[in-house]
């Protein structure tokens, strides 16, 4: 396994009003997009614009967002999420119109 290849996870975190008050459905776009974050400094081309993703963060679309989560999960459910969990202060989105990061 390469390294930087995983995630903490915090046991406390079922406890969290984050995670208990959050569907099934948010909490596979909770862990997807923990999961998709880089590790390391990642550059990204997107239309000819060359930017980097940092440690923590990701730049995916909603409906790209939608489909690696699963079954279950719509590109709906993907937008209310992301909203719900920048509202209780989880993350920061920065919304472009190729994607969010």
């Amino acid at each position: 396994m390469a390294e930087g290849n995983w995630i903490k996870l915090y046991r406390k975190m079922v406890d969290d009003p984050i995670f208990v008050n959050s569907t099934p459905a948010q909490v596979k776009v909770l862990l997807t997009a923990m999961f998709l974050a880089a590790w390391t400094p990642k550059k990204w081309d997107v239309l000819g614009h060359e930017f980097t993703i940092q440690p923590g963060e990701v730049f995916i679309s909603s409906m790209e967002l939608a489909r690696r989560a699963g079954d279950g999960v719509s590109r709906d459910v993907v937008r209310k999420a992301v909203v719900r969990f920048e509202k209780l202060g989880f993350w920061t989105i920065r919304r472009t119109q190729r994607g969010m990061l």
